[in-house]
């Protein structure tokens, strides 16, 4: 660790020399410098991959909310203690402490809605991570929410991370989603597998075919092969996580000195190559900053422009999009209403001839009634309709990440026409929450100055009239209720939107911010950039 040390304050003065941002080499320092000594494992996957099931199997016990309940983007970590609490740390840098099972106040969509909370992570301690503590496990909604907070207080989860468990839902193999987020997580971390979700779905004929495409598809894709694990928390349960645990887990745990130590190893060089990239571009920016000082302050209007036109883009493209998607929306989910009113009425005109008591208590046992049945249906009809909307969103994302990296593209290009210097690689995905689905409404089933009355009505005389009336106002409520839910979607999604554009836009500007720098500020000292290009190129291979 010391011989680590030592490179990482070697490569901190180069940097400095060079007036390269030091924000390079702060995963490595960071996870040096330390007292926590525990391995970051952070277990990634995409919507519905079924990962805060997979973590609660793995440790025996309900801590995390499942994705049944949507999440925030927000960061909790699991580590051992032997009395079970939860830290939640705010983005202003405040934090108190609460019981486990209370975390979904703060990680929910349901509870903290686009976290107006202000939270920063949560932290669970608890004594299901005994095997395992030498282990934090890191459990986030993705790549993107690396970004989503622009605040120096919030407590970034990417520096720390060392392994990254990706799971990857059965139902849909290894989509293009997944293999980007196995690219960009490989960046951070030397060690990643991927465990294969839900395979209580298929039958064994069909999980080795699933297990034989993944395997391929992963080969071809990084030319090396990763640890596939498979998992179900249904069928083979203890025999799927004892593997996981003994395979990958515990040989962490038991190895976690060693394995941290090729961890920095790893980030350290990935920051001594960023360094070497970037100090390249500004080798050749000194060389021309003298002879061309028109070219190049005109290089930096160019990337400007077209940064300004992109975001332009972007804007344009989300307002179109916002646009069309309540429609969208309509034209998939109305088709079902007929159905939902139809299987309603059955079921009540088989229910009404248990309903006892007064009228006042028929008319309150209806609403109740009607509430659960609707709720029932809305949720039925989110659960079956979710992946049509999920692709809604998925084709924005894929539309913002496409935009944002073509952006990169065409400014690395210009920069290597200019100097011909690649930029360092970028790492960077979108990021959105899931979609949450909205409580059913019932209004009252007789206006309140009725109401009253019903303590007086003969049961007898007026059970048919209620029959008539309750039967007719499950059309009205059906329909109420559908386009409800419609309204919420499209108020989420177009907010997911608004999200997502910030977070292309973020990058955006953080990339041209770098380039802009590196090109204003280039040293005139040609000789002693130089002389610490060679500083960087002998620090390599001593990692």
């Amino acid at each position: 660790m010391a011989e680590l040390d030592g490179i990482l304050s070697e490569l901190s003065q180069v940097n400095k020399n060079l007036g390269l941002k030091n924000d390079l080499l702060l995963p490595a320092d960071q996870l040096l410098q330390s007292r926590d000594k525990r391995i970051h494992v952070a277990v990634l996957g995409q919507f519905k991959a079924g990962k805060s099931s997979l973590v609660n199997h793995i440790l025996g016990a309900d801590i995390l909310p499942t994705d049944v309940v949507p999440v925030t983007a927000i960061v909790t970590q699991i580590r051992y203690s032997p009395l079970p609490s939860a830290i939640i740390q705010y983005l202003n840098g405040t934090e108190h402490t609460v019981a486990p099972e209370e975390i979904g106040r703060y990680v929910t969509e349901r509870e903290n809605p686009e976290n107006i909370k202000k939270v920063a992570q949560v932290i669970v301690e608890h004594p299901a991570m005994e095997e395992l503590r030498n282990i934090t496990l890191v459990d986030t909604p993705g790549l993107g929410s690396f970004y989503r907070h622009n605040s120096t207080v919030t407590l970034d989860w990417l520096p720390y991370t060392g392994v990254a468990l990706i799971a990857v839902s059965a139902e849909r193999p290894l989509s293009e989603e997944d293999i980007e987020l196995a690219r960009n997580v490989t960046h951070y971390c030397p060690e990643i597998a991927l465990v294969i979700t839900k395979t209580d779905l298929f039958d064994e004929e069909e999980q080795e075919r699933i297990r034989e495409y993944i395997t391929d598809s992963i080969e071809k894709a990084f030319q090396r092969t990763i640890s596939v694990f498979e998992y179900s928390v249904k069928e083979h349960a203890e025999e799927y996580r004892n593997r996981l645990k003994d395979k990958l887990l515990l040989p962490l745990n038991e190895n976690a000195s060693e394995k941290l130590n090729t961890i920095i190893r790893h980030k350290t060089a990935q920051a001594i190559g960023q360094s070497l990239q970037l100090a390249g571009l500004l080798l050749e920016a000194s060389k021309k900053k003298k002879s061309e000082k028109e070219a190049i302050s005109q290089l930096i209007k160019e990337i400007k422009d077209n940064r300004h036109f992109q975001e332009r883009e972007m804007m344009l493209t989300t307002t179109s999009y916002k646009g069309e998607v309540r429609a969208k929306l309509e034209e998939l989910l109305l088709p079902y209403l007929p159905g939902i009113r139809e299987r309603v009425e059955r079921q009540f005109s088989r229910d009404f001839r248990e309903w006892k008591g007064s009228l006042y208590r028929i008319s309150r046992q209806y609403e109740a009634w009607l509430r659960d049945k609707l709720g029932q249906e809305i949720r039925e009809l989110d659960k079956t309709c979710s992946e049509d909307i999920f692709r809604f969103v998925r084709k924005m994302a894929d539309y913002y990440q496409y935009a944002a990296r073509q952006f990169r593209q065409k400014m690395d290009d210009k920069v290597f026409q200019a100097f011909g210097i690649h930029l360092p690689e970028a790492h960077w995905q979108v990021d959105f929450t899931t979609l949450d689905h909205p409580d059913v409404s019932i209004y009252r089933a007789f206006d309140s100055h009725l109401d009253m009355l019903l303590f007086f009505l003969p049961v007898q005389w007026f059970r048919k009239y209620f029959f008539l009336h309750f039967s007719r106002q499950i059309a009205l409520e059906a329909e109420k209720n559908l386009h409800r839910y419609i309204s919420d979607m499209t108020g989420k999604i177009i907010l997911s939107l608004d999200q997502m554009q910030k977070q292309a836009a973020f990058f955006i500007q953080n990339e041209v911010r770098t380039v802009e720098d590196i090109l204003q500020n280039a040293p005139d000292d040609f000789a002693e950039i130089k002389k610490n290009m060679e500083r960087l190129q002998s620090l390599a291979p001593m990692v």
